[in-house]
C-alpha cells in the first residue's frame, strides 16, 4: 500500500516519542504566542498605576471588547473610545464622582476618558436590551494620560466583575 507524501509528513506520524495535545485548550495562552512590540511593552514594560490624590477612577474591563475580531453582540464597538464608555452596570449615585474611566485589557490600562457627562440606557445600539439601566459616559479620550499603559494588578476586579472604583 502506498502512502502519500502528506501522510508521511504529518506530525503524528513523524513524532513517535512525544505525543502533544492541547489539553488546556488555550488556557493562559495570553502569556505566550506572537505579539507586536506595543503588546510586549504593555505587558512587560509598564509600571504600577499611581493614583492622583482626590481623583475617583472607574476601571472597566475591556476583555470582551478590546479585540474586535473576536467581539460579539453588544461587545462589538467602533473604536476604543466606544468600548470604554458604554453600558456599565454601576450604582445610580456613582457617575457624579467619577473623574476618569479607564479601559483595562488584561490588567493594563489601554484607554482613559475624562468624563464630562453620562446618561442611562436600557437598549444598546445593536438592539440588545438590558434588564436594568446601564451607564454610558461622554467625555474626551486622553491619549497622553499618566494612567495610560499602567499595571492595575494592585486593584483587581471582583469575581466576574467588569467594573472597579478607585478613590484616593
Amino acid at each position: 500500500m502506498e502512502s502519500t507524501l502528506i501522510d508521511l509528513l504529518t506530525y503524528s506520524k513523524f513524532n513517535k516519542i512525544n505525543q502533544l495535545t492541547n489539553i488546556v485548550a488555550g488556557h493562559h495562552q495570553w502569556n505566550e504566542g506572537i505579539k507586536d512590540v506595543d503588546e510586549i511593552n504593555a505587558i512587560y514594560n509598564c509600571s504600577k498605576i499611581n493614583i492622583n490624590h482626590g481623583e475617583t477612577l472607574l476601571l472597566v474591563s475591556l476583555n470582551r471588547s478590546f479585540n474586535q475580531a473576536k467581539a460579539n453582540g453588544v461587545y462589538r464597538r467602533l473604536d476604543i473610545y466606544e468600548a470604554t464608555r458604554k453600558y456599565w452596570k454601576i450604582s445610580k449615585n456613582a457617575p457624579h464622582e467619577v473623574k476618569y474611566v479607564l479601559g483595562v485589557y488584561k490588567g493594563v490600562v489601554r484607554s482613559v476618558i475624562e468624563v464630562n457627562s453620562w446618561h442611562w440606557t436600557t437598549v444598546a445600539e445593536d438592539g440588545t436590551t438590558f434588564d436594568k439601566e446601564r451607564c454610558v459616559f461622554e467625555g474626551k479620550l486622553i491619549e497622553d494620560s499618566p494612567y495610560l499603559n499602567k499595571d492595575i494588578s494592585d486593584y483587581p476586579f471582583g469575581s466576574g466583575g467588569a467594573v472597579r472604583y478607585i478613590r484616593s
